[in-house]
């Protein structure tokens, strides 16, 4: 049998190596920087991300602040409007009280003719009124028309009907309606003979009595005394409150 025996550590070709333990330059192969830029793209993600935020925000802040400025003008516009409205409204107001004044005014006159013929027509016949005189009367604090009759009368009876009467009145204030003073006198009233009539004869007339009588009109208005103005023909006056009524004012 034949052996072969092949050594390769002898039949490797020798190689020097070079070694360089510092100093001197290095040189060698070129250098891939693809994995640096890679990292630092990748690094600047974040920084760009923050920008574009920025710049996002930045301009919804500023159309935001436009908006407010917007919406601002308009509430300035809408509180012009709003004042002027409230100061027109204010004048409505002030020109409707003022016509609620008058038409309180005016419904407050009781014309004298009606009141007179409210007493002329209810008076008993026994008495007479002689003298009226009109005054003013404070009562709880307001300012009420009073008026004195004076007179004469047949008999006490009469007078008491009378201030009755009176009381009933829709005009007065019955509860102010007061009998001052009452007293027998002489008759005033006086006698004409005829020329031809006997000098003997005399005449007695029977003792009157005078009185005087203290009425306060009614607070009542106008408008609640329609029946009776009619009744009184006070025509004017019931028309004007008759047009009134018509047109909301009572």
């Amino acid at each position: 049998m034949y052996s072969l025996d092949i050594n390769f550590l002898n039949d490797r070709e020798e190689r020097p190596v070079d070694v360089d333990y510092g100093g001197g330059g290095a040189t060698g192969g070129q250098v891939n920087w693809t994995p640096a830029v890679l990292g630092a793209l990748i690094g600047l993600v974040p920084a760009f991300g923050i920008l574009g935020f920025w710049f996002i925000t930045n301009q919804n802040i500023v159309q935001l602040q436009d908006e407010k400025i917007r919406l601002e003008g308009e509430i300035a516009a809408q509180g012009e409007v709003e004042a002027q409205v409230a100061a027109a409204e204010a004048r409505a107001a002030e020109a409707e009280a003022s016509a609620r004044a008058l038409v309180t005014v005016f419904d407050q006159i009781k014309p004298w003719s009606a009141m007179m013929f409210n007493i002329r027509e209810t008076i008993p016949s026994g008495v007479q009124v002689q003298n009226l005189q009109q005054s003013e009367v404070d009562i709880e604090g307001q300012i009420r028309q009073s008026i004195e009759l004076r007179g004469v009368a047949l008999t006490f009876d009469d007078v008491n009907d009378f201030v009755l009467v009176l009381r009933r009145s829709p005009f007065l204030d019955g509860d102010n309606t007061n009998l001052i003073s009452a007293q027998l006198i002489d008759n005033p009233e006086t006698i004409v003979l005829p020329e031809d009539a006997p000098a003997e004869i005399e005449i007695r007339q029977p003792r009157v009595v005078d009185y005087t009588i203290n009425v306060t009109l009614s607070d009542r208005p106008a408008s609640e005394l329609f029946d009776e103005l009619e009744s009184t023909l006070a025509v004017g006056l019931t028309e004007r409150i008759r047009t009134l009524q018509d047109k909301g004012a009572f």
